[in-house]
């Protein structure tokens, strides 16, 4: 396996390996009218706009991080994974680097809700799609590798579908 030498090296592929442009526009496509050709210039705009970046760092750290505790990594199927690499480019513990990885998740936490208090010509039902987009990533991976766990994955489903709050 050949792992990326810096964070910066691996969040640029890592980032783009993420989807997240691809999620927005299909979610997107079928909202009508209100999605133009800008809007969806938006999403791949120059420069990029901080809640789709915020949206691909929460997801990628938090399925690495998941990844990186799975037992499918323990039993020798690598990937590289910004756990390894920020350990090996900072020579930290595996504890300090979730660490660093989870306040970067933080971070980018902030870049959403700072982009809801900025004026923008993106209308607001489209900024929410996104939203929830960065919801679900978080809800995915928040409690280990909902994405290929399928006993997380039913347990949240279950949690909004089946037995739902009632408010």
């Amino acid at each position: 396996m050949v792992t990326p030498t810096t964070m910066e090296e691996y969040m640029l592929i890592g980032l783009q390996n993420a989807g997240s442009f691809m999620l927005i526009a299909m979610t997107f496509i079928g909202m009508g009218d209100i999605v133009t050709l800008d809007c969806m210039n938006w999403i791949v705009g120059d420069p990029e706009p901080k809640i789709v970046r915020a949206m691909s760092v929460i997801g990628r750290v938090m399925n690495d991080i998941a990844y990186h505790k799975s037992e499918k990594r323990k039993s020798g199927h690598r990937v590289a994974s910004a756990v390894e690499c920020y350990m090996k480019q900072y020579e930290t513990t595996e504890e300090e680097a979730i660490s660093e990885l989870c306040q970067q998740v933080t971070d980018a936490w902030k870049d959403v809700n700072k982009e809801f208090f900025h004026p923008t010509d993106i209308p607001m039902p489209l900024l929410m799609r996104v939203l929830d987009l960065v919801r679900v990533n978080h809800e995915m991976y928040r409690d280990g590798d909902g994405f290929t766990d399928s006993i997380l994955l039913k347990d949240l489903i279950a949690s909004l579908i089946v037995d739902p709050l009632s408010v």
